[in-house]
């Protein structure tokens, strides 16, 4: 008997792991609420810029650290933030997948955002996240060997495989130049070149 109902654990248990994306299975994402928002429908994505202390690389100094947000449909201000960041202060980084009970970040180190609109209005959470991390596998990253720079370069490259889907715009691959050309006419040490972030290898 004991033997039958051990059995039927892990039976169940594998079911649960079946159903369970496989995005939230992989090593370098780490989840929080994404369950309960998998199948919302996502309206728009916003590009967002904030001061954070960098990497050891970067001298510990203050720059400007890039992540996206998933604006959620609905009568309330929501949003999923993906946010690539070095994981434990080395080049290799872990993926956040965050659900937020507000559009974006309005911390007083945002340095500044863009909001491009989705194309259509069926386009879910669970279709983007199976597309940017099962099919193109964004979450395998490491920053820039040199400089330890990178999430501006991340940002930019899912913005990319986006536009690639026709979910947004061509121009939207511009946005994180937009804020960053801004947010170099007043600190020029914040950000790398305009026009050229300085990317790290995805693998």
């Amino acid at each position: 008997m004991a033997r039958f109902l051990s059995s039927q654990l892990l039976n169940a248990a594998a079911q649960r792991n079946d159903r369970t994306p496989a995005y939230m299975r992989e090593e370098h994402i780490r989840t929080e609420g994404i369950p309960a928002v998998a199948q919302r429908t996502v309206n728009s994505i916003t590009v967002h810029a904030c001061s954070t202390v960098g990497t050891s690389a970067q001298g510990s100094v203050s720059v400007a650290h890039f992540r996206l947000f998933l604006g959620l449909s609905g009568v309330r201000p929501e949003s999923v933030e993906l946010n690539n960041t070095g994981h434990q202060g080395g080049r290799t980084t872990t993926t956040f997948i965050t659900y937020r009970p507000y559009s974006r970040s309005q911390t007083v180190t945002t340095l500044g955002y863009q909001v491009v609109n989705i194309a259509g209005s069926n386009l879910t959470v669970n279709q983007i996240l199976e597309h940017l991390f099962v099919t193109k596998r964004r979450h395998l990253y490491r920053l820039d060997a040199d400089t330890g720079s990178g999430c501006r370069f991340w940002c930019r490259t899912v913005l990319s495989d986006m536009v690639a889907q026709t979910w947004i715009p061509s121009s939207a691959i511009e946005l994180t130049e937009a804020i960053a050309e801004a947010i170099q006419r007043n600190n020029k040490a914040l950000v790398s070149e305009v026009g050229n972030p300085r990317g790290g290898i995805f693998y």
